[in-house]
Formats: C-alpha cells, sequence, structure tokens
C-alpha cells in the first residue's frame, strides 16, 4: 500500500513538471524574511496542531519497536517528531541561505484547477534562485536529515533501502504543505459556506 501512494506520488510529481505558471510575487528572501518563515513553520500553533494531528494518525495506524499505541508513547512519538521537525527545518534555514534558494511554499496564478495541481506538485521538489526555478537541494538535505533523526530515535537501522522510503515518505509532507498553500484559502471558503448551510450563519 505504501509503496503504490509513493509510486502515485512519483507520478504526479514527473506530470507537474510540465508546470510553468509563475507564481504569486513575494517579497525578495533576505534573512529577516527567512528566519521569520522558519520560526513559523516550526513553531507556530497552526503547526504545532497540525503535528499533533499527523503524529495521532501515524500512533494508531504504524507499529514500532520502540513505541506501543499507549498514551505515553504518543508523547514520545510527537516529541521525536517535533525534534525531527526542528532538525530538519533548521538544516533547511542553513543550507537555503548558503545556497540563495527560496524554499517558501507559494500559491500560483493558474486559473484551471489541473494546472493548479501540476504547479503545487512541482513546488513540492523545486525553489528559486534569483527568478529561476531549480530543483531545491536545501530541501532535499533537510528531509534526509530528519528521516535520519526520527530513525535513530525508534533504533531504526539506517539501510539504504529504509533511507529512499524515508525520504519518499519526506516529500510527501512537502505535497502536503504545498497543497495546503494552493488550496488552503478554497478548502476556508468551502469551510465557510458547509457552515451556513448547518447553522445558517
Amino acid at each position: 500500500m505504501v509503496a503504490s501512494v509513493r509510486c502515485m506520488c512519483l507520478l504526479i510529481a514527473a506530470a507537474g513538471l510540465s508546470a510553468q505558471v509563475a507564481p504569486a510575487t513575494v517579497a525578495p528572501f533576505d534573512w529577516e524574511q527567512r528566519w521569520q518563515y522558519y520560526l513559523q513553520r516550526t513553531y507556530s500553533w497552526q503547526r504545532m496542531g497540525l503535528l499533533a494531528v499527523d503524529t495521532a494518525f501515524d500512533h494508531m495506524t504504524t507499529s514500532s519497536r520502540a513505541w506501543d499505541r499507549s498514551p505515553q508513547s504518543y508523547a514520545y512519538r510527537y516529541g521525536a517528531t517535533f525534534g525531527s521537525r526542528i532538525l530538519r527545518n533548521s538544516v533547511e534555514l542553513g543550507a537555503g541561505a548558503l545556497l540563495g534558494e527560496d524554499t517558501r511554499f507559494r500559491p500560483s496564478r493558474a486559473e484551471t484547477f489541473g494546472g493548479r495541481v501540476r504547479y503545487a506538485t512541482l513546488q513540492a521538489f523545486t525553489g528559486y534562485h534569483g527568478e529561476a526555478r531549480r530543483f531545491a537541494y536545501s530541501r532535499l538535505a533537510a528531509t534526509a536529515a530528519g528521516w535520519v533523526a526520527i530513525s535513530l530515535c525508534q533504533g531504526r537501522p539506517l539501510s539504504p533501502s529504509r533511507f529512499a522510503g524515508g525520504l519518499g515518505d519526506g516529500y510527501l509532507s512537502h505535497l502536503q504543505n504545498s497543497f495546503l498553500t494552493e488550496f488552503g484559502d478554497d478548502l476556508k471558503a468551502a469551510g465557510r459556506r458547509m457552515r451556513l448551510r448547518v447553522l445558517g450563519k
């Protein structure tokens, strides 16, 4: 099942390589902007809440030699995942500054649903160097560092096959962030319409 999901995501990513829609204009990514982006992605209450939900899903569906499904193990999972996030985002912060990469997720200006999907998929793997789009090496380094950290916390072996699978899982989270950035306002609008229908206000 997991392998099928990964293959599907790779196919979507391949289709996304044809997306050439320009993103919305954003402020230059100087150190102050980079630092604020890091703080928001790592410590904001919204991100902490999403992490709690993701951890709860893993807690109920993923078996581990280190943790069972007790409340105490949930706390351990959350702490390990949060620590991995801190390491991952810190690596991306430093490597991105060193390489001059802008890896911020941003909405597109595509007018069609397919164009938006392709853009959001491509964005999970790429960033900007100046005005040029290229593969985001700092995001790759961060994903690898986060996987190593969580594997060490779980006492799992660092084998090549597990490393490849870990990178695939890591990029699934990047796809999630990119799609939330692209379609987040649409989801909020849909939620407001549903609330109006149910509550009448």
